[in-house]
């Protein structure tokens, strides 16, 4: 799959850690939509090699901590919405 640009999971009431890989496995991202789910913990590191990132929606879920550094680090994203975790 790492041709995938879009990936939209949005409200399907997953749960649990996001997949520690996904940046890496899926390099030429450039819109994620995780919103309205059950995701919790952290986000994985591997965010950071999503570089194409245009859009990242992660809202509504059950992460915890503060936003990682890594995020204004990704030149291309445009489009950031962290509500309501």
């Amino acid at each position: 799959m790492s041709v995938l640009i879009r990936l939209s999971l949005e409200t399907n009431r997953f749960s649990g850690k996001m997949p520690s890989g996904i940046g890496t496995s899926l390099p030429n991202l450039w819109r994620l939509f995780i919103g309205g789910n059950f995701f919790q913990g952290n986000l994985p590191s591997s965010l950071a090699n999503a570089s194409n990132l245009v859009d990242l929606d992660i809202s509504q879920n059950n992460f915890v901590g503060v936003v990682p550094a890594f995020i204004g680090k990704l030149a291309n994203l445009t489009w950031l919405n962290l509500e309501m975790n």
